[in-house]
């Protein structure tokens, strides 16, 4: 059996990005995530899937420690530690938000998204 966790608006103060304010002030970043789950739900028990209360522990492990210069980086970071932590997870779909990136033209939203398979 397989299925998809979903799991979306992750929001996450972090220092990433290639500009001093940034990495002095920081910001919130926004982190959904999509993972493809390779399991037969047999019990109903927590042990027996993916505790996506841990997932979230993860990514905000990732968001608000190391400091990274791009949101590719990081988002390819948080896809590699799902897929190393989390045993049953077979792809991570990865996306990083960076809203209030210090651009001067008005825009909505800017986000990198990353796929990675076991």
């Amino acid at each position: 059996m397989s299925y998809q966790i979903d799991i979306t608006g992750i929001s996450v103060k972090g220092f990433h990005g290639v500009l001093p304010a940034e990495k002095r002030s920081g910001q919130k970043f926004v982190v959904d995530l999509a993972l493809k789950v390779n399991g037969n739900v047999k019990q109903d028990e927590i042990k027996s899937v993916v505790d996506y209360s841990k997932v979230i522990d993860l990514v905000n492990e990732e968001v608000s420690g190391k400091s990274r210069n791009l949101i590719e980086k990081l988002a390819d970071q948080i896809a590699t530690r799902i897929l190393r932590e989390f045993k049953l997870v077979t792809e991570a779909k990865v996306t990083v938000h960076k809203p209030w990136a210090p651009i001067t033209i008005t825009f909505k939203d800017i986000s990198v998204t990353v796929t990675k398979k076991r």
